[in-house]
Formats: C-alpha cells, sequence, structure tokens
C-alpha cells in the first residue's frame, strides 16, 4: 500500500512539554509547553510545510497551542483521543509514551487524514468555556445538596448551607453573563431565539447547542446525529441482524438534550405524532426516538431546525429501554414510572416524591399519581426483567448469593415493620427485611430477586409464616425452575444452620459454600475426635486486582466426607471474631486454594 502524499505532524501534548513528530520524515522534537516553547514550536512548524497537524483533545492543555497554530492560519485537526488509542492498538502499538503518542498521532493523521476545522472565535471559546463552567457549578449544587440531607450536624450544616448559596450566586452571575453574551450578538440572538421557539427546547439546551454544537445549520442532519452520538449504529456479521444502538459523540449536548427529547414526545406535535407511530409499530421507546432523526432535514433548510437535532440526537437513557414499556398502559404512565425509577437510583438519602420530583425534573404529584392509581403491573417487570437476564447470560454459570438487608422504619404503618434483628445494620431496630438473591458473574454484581420477610406478629389475612432460611429457597427454587444456572450458591451462617436449606441446595443438585457459628458441632460415632489441619495461606484477591494474606485450614469430624467443614481467618494467632468465619461445602476436589477467595466474594457483595 502507498503512503499518503504530504507531511503530516502529529503533536502530543502534556501539562509542561510538547512532543512532535513527522511523518513520513521521522523528525522528533520535544519542547516546553510554554509560551516560549509554543511560539518556537509555532516558527519551526510553519517551515514544515504540513498538510495537517493532529492534535488530541487533552482536557484544555492544547487550548494554548491550537490558538497559536490558528493564528498562524496552520491547518490543525483536534482529535477524539480514543479513537487514537483505538487506532494505535489496530495497529500494534500498545506501549504508550509521550514520544509513541506524537508518532502515532502522526501515522493517525498520515492514514486516515482529519479534516482541519476552523478555530472558533475569542467569543465562541468564551461562551463554550462559562457554558462548560455552568454545568460544573449545577454538579458541585447537586453534590452539596446531596450532602446537607446526609448530615444533621448543625456546624457541617451551616456549611453546606453557606456554599449551597454562595454557589447559587455565582450560577446567577453565570446565567445573566451567558444571556448578556447572547444578546450582544445578532447572529446568536437570531439562533437561539430560533432554537427556543421549538417546542421541548429551553434556555439551557438552546445554549447547550450554540456554545458546544456550533457545527449546526452546516453539516447534514445525519452528520449533525452522528456528531451528537444520536444516529443508531449497525451491528451486523454475516448472517446475524443486531440490534442498532447510539454511543459516542459529545456526550455535554446528549445530556442536555435528554430532558428536551422527552418532553419534545410529548409537546412537539410533529414529533409527537411520528414518535407514537413507530411504538405503535413495535419499535422500543429509545429505538423510536433515535428513529425520529431519519425525517429530519438539514438543520439550515428548514425552520424547525432544533425539533431536526433534537429527534437526531434522540438517545433516551431510560431503565429497559423499552422492554418494560408493556408494564404500563400508556406512554405517560411509562414516562412517569422512568421518571420514579431514575430518581431512586439517584445518590441522594431522602427519597421522598417532592425530592425525587427536583432530582429528575418531574412533578412531584404526577408521580404520586402514578403510584396510587395507574396500571402498572409489577410482576410482569420482574418477569420481563429475569426474562431478559436469562438471555442475556444463555447458558453460562453464576454465582448466587443470598442474603438479608433491611431499612430502619419509624412506626408501624408500613406492611411488615417490626422490631428486629437488621443484618446490614448489625443490631436490632424497628425496620423492614428482606432477603435477597444477586449474581455475580466476574465482576459484575446484579439483583435477581428478593422477598419480604413477614413476622408472626405482623401477618395479614391470607399470609403465611416462612423462615428466612425458608424464603431463601423459594427464591433458589424460583430461579432453577427460571433456567438459570449457578456454579456455586454463598449464604452467611443464617441460612448455613439451617439444615432444611442446605438439604434444598443437596436436593436441587447445587453445589455451596455457607457460613456457621463458631459454636457449631456436628455429630459423631463413638471414638471418632475433631481434626484440624496445618494453616495454610493464601492470598485474597479482590475485584481491583489487591491482595490480602489470609489463612485457611479444614476441620474433620471424625471421618471426612463428601461435606467438608474450613475455617477462615485474617490471623491464626488470634482469630479476631470480625475475621474469621468458619465454613461448610460441599465443593468437590482440591479446594483449599479457591474455597477462600469464592467465600470473599459474598463480604465483597455485602
Amino acid at each position: 500500500m502507498h503512503e499518503l502524499e504530504g507531511v503530516v505532524v502529529g503533536i502530543d501534548v502534556a501539562k509542561a512539554r510538547l512532543d512532535v513528530a513527522v511523518r513520513p520524515s521521522g523528525e522528533e522534537r520535544h519542547l516546553a509547553n510554554d509560551a516560549a516553547g509554543i511560539a518556537e514550536a509555532v516558527a519551526w512548524l510553519q517551515t514544515v510545510g504540513a498538510r495537517v497537524l493532529v492534535i488530541e483533545a487533552t482536557g484544555g492543555y492544547e487550548a494554548p497551542l491550537v490558538a497559536e497554530l490558528g493564528v498562524a492560519t496552520l491547518p490543525v485537526a483536534v482529535v477524539n483521543p480514543r479513537q487514537v488509542r483505538d487506532f494505535a492498538r489496530a495497529t500494534g502499538r500498545l506501549a504508550k509514551t509521550d514520544r509513541l503518542d506524537a508518532q502515532v498521532l502522526a501515522h493517525f493523521g498520515e492514514a486516515v487524514r482529519p479534516t482541519p476545522r476552523p478555530l472558533a472565535d475569542e467569543e465562541a471559546q468564551a461562551l463554550a468555556a462559562l457554558v462548560e463552567r455552568r454545568r460544573q457549578v449545577v454538579a458541585m449544587r447537586t453534590a452539596e445538596a446531596n450532602r446537607l440531607g446526609a448530615t444533621h450536624v448543625a456546624a457541617v450544616r451551616a456549611r453546606i448551607q453557606a456554599h449551597l448559596a454562595w454557589l447559587e450566586a455565582d450560577l446567577g452571575d453565570i446565567d445573566a453573563d451567558l444571556r448578556r453574551r447572547l444578546r450582544a450578538s445578532s447572529l446568536w440572538r437570531e439562533q437561539d431565539d430560533l432554537l427556543q421557539s421549538v417546542p421541548g427546547i429551553g434556555p439551557i439546551i438552546s445554549l447547550t447547542l450554540l456554545a458546544d454544537l456550533p457545527e449546526l445549520g452546516r453539516l447534514s442532519h445525519g452528520q449533525i446525529a452522528a456528531l451528537v452520538g444520536g444516529a443508531p449504529l449497525n451491528r451486523d456479521s454475516g448472517t446475524l441482524r443486531g440490534r442498532r444502538s447510539v454511543w459516542g459523540g459529545r456526550r455535554a449536548v446528549r445530556t442536555a438534550l435528554y430532558m428536551g427529547t422527552l418532553r419534545a414526545t410529548r409537546c412537539n406535535p410533529v414529533i409527537q405524532a411520528f414518535y407514537n407511530r413507530l411504538l405503535g409499530s413495535g419499535q422500543s421507546q429509545e429505538g423510536g426516538v433515535s428513529g425520529l432523526h431519519a425525517q429530519a432535514a438539514h438543520p439550515a433548510q428548514r425552520p424547525a431546525a432544533t425539533s431536526d437535532v433534537l429527534a437526531g440526537s434522540g438517545r433516551l437513557s431510560l431503565p429497559g429501554r423499552g422492554n418494560t414499556r408493556h408494564s404500563c398502559s400508556n406512554v405517560r404512565h411509562f414516562e412517569q414510572f422512568t421518571a420514579l425509577h431514575l430518581g431512586l437510583l439517584a445518590e441522594t438519602r431522602h427519597k421522598s416524591l417532592p425530592r425525587l420530583g427536583t432530582i429528575v425534573h418531574a412533578n412531584p404529584q404526577a408521580l404520586h399519581h402514578f403510584l396510587a392509581n395507574a396500571d402498572w403491573f409489577v410482576e410482569a417487570l420482574r418477569s420481563k426483567r429475569l426474562e431478559l437476564l436469562r438471555q442475556a447470560l444463555g447458558d453460562t454459570p453464576f454465582l448466587l448469593c443470598l442474603d438479608e438487608t433491611g431499612d430502619r422504619k419509624k412506626g408501624k404503618t408500613t406492611d411488615y415493620v417490626a422490631h428486629q434483628y437488621i443484618g446490614n445494620l448489625h443490631t436490632l431496630a424497628n425496620g423492614v427485611v428482606s432477603v435477597n438473591a444477586y449474581g455475580v458473574l466476574d465482576t459484575t454484581t446484579f439483583p435477581l430477586l428478593f422477598g419480604v420477610f413477614k413476622p408472626r406478629t405482623r401477618l395479614k389475612a391470607g399470609d403465611v409464616y416462612q423462615t428466612k432460611p425458608q424464603l431463601a429457597i423459594a427464591l433458589v427454587e424460583e430461579l432453577v425452575a427460571l433456567g438459570f444456572r449457578f456454579s456455586v450458591v454463598l449464604a452467611d451462617s443464617l441460612y448455613g444452620e439451617s439444615g432444611e436449606f442446605t438439604s434444598a441446595l443437596h436436593r436441587l443438585g447445587l453445589r455451596y459454600v455457607v457460613a456457621l457459628r463458631s459454636n457449631h458441632g456436628a455429630w459423631m460415632l463413638p471414638g471418632q475426635r475433631v481434626r484440624q489441619t496445618r494453616w495454610r495461606p493464601f492470598d485474597r484477591v479482590f475485584t481491583d486486582g489487591s491482595t490480602e494474606r489470609r489463612f485457611l485450614r479444614e476441620t474433620i469430624y471424625g471421618a471426612r466426607h463428601a461435606i467438608r467443614y474450613y475455617q477462615l481467618t485474617t490471623d491464626p494467632a488470634t482469630l479476631p471474631p470480625e475475621t474469621t468465619w468458619d465454613l461448610l461445602t460441599n465443593l468437590p476436589g482440591k479446594i483449599e486454594q479457591t474455597v477462600g477467595n469464592t467465600f470473599g466474594l459474598r463480604t465483597w457483595i455485602e
């Protein structure tokens, strides 16, 4: 293959240094990333005669250099670091240094030929910087509001409230500055008015589009959708026709368009009609919104420019991606269902409906109406979730962990609240408790099923009392009936001490490692004795790759049987109660090197 014609320069920008590589000559230079170094680099590059200068976006360190190169009218292409790294891997470049990165950038420019784009003027750069700063302040305000809800110490609350007041004032100043800049430019003012005339787009989305999507109006609707990251990408190979999905692109733009897209499907008549038609043809909600961009025209040729971009951006990152759509009888209920679950997943301590509504920008009264009156179906939702999970796993066995968890509750108005032991709090408290089944595959943990524990004193008409081990048995039996396959079952001593539970696992043909109480005993024939092997050290390997020394020994009651007993600890000399476990397992073979790490996954899940 012949090399592409022309000189290409790759420049790796670090905080303190510039590494420059030239192809095809192979010439290299290393300069300081300061005013003198940048001036020297520009003067030299003007003599090179490069077709394109390729620079990675490095979070702002490249900005002074790019600005000076633009003033010198040199052809600069600022490229996505992910694309360059993927190119390096594809060409066998696995090592990574600043010098090698510059060479890879030059090779990338030679092979891919990125198009140099005109640099934004000073005013456009300032607008983009202010919009980015606004996002940062909003993120800090959200984080501080969450911390305020999580603390009850007066001195700390006062400091957080003072910081929140300052952030609110700063946010007001930024918004005023943004409005002033918009109104000072006749072009931006006209574009802003046009954008906000489209139902579903407000001032924040308009600002984001103007600052972070300057190509709007200069590219086709398909190119804009791909640039934002809303164009469905094929996943086909041979006879396989995979499901199209959207990804990549400019995350800040896509994030800002999220709520606008959702709102446009409700209040923009053109988008709403086409969206509902797509849903009626069997499209998922995300697929329906993504599919809208196919009807969009070139933004510069139609007044509804933003509705086209809005439709083309279409990534609704909603739980279930339309697979849970059947659980609700209409689109509005599904939107409220989605908003509620997004709020429940948010990092906030107090999850009242007003608080959730604020987080996800939803009407709390609409959420309350949905909970009280909407005909959504819990069983249908759960069945669909398990069905999809079963399809994704196929015949792959995974580790099943059983444990109980609880929440404190005041009073006794909530069903099945009682004064009882709450395992995750390690104390007796007034609350509700459930038995939970989790799956673990590699380093991924995923919920499967749960059953609420119903204390004898809180049973309602028609309830049947079940112990926690009996609830766990019912969960395991249901999962087995659904076709899930388990490599091993893990559980703590509450279940390990239950003969009914371990007998059920034997009946189902399942392997297990369960904890026992330290005073656990076993039946032995007359003349038999208890023996223990020597401590064997091993390295407990954690999910982040770190290790910790642990010790394991087998306890033999009489003769060794298929069911074996082990003791696991961090210190064999003192056997600290918090980090010493007695285990029971029916795993076959030589398992001394694996049983400790296997049981360790249970505490990792906790």
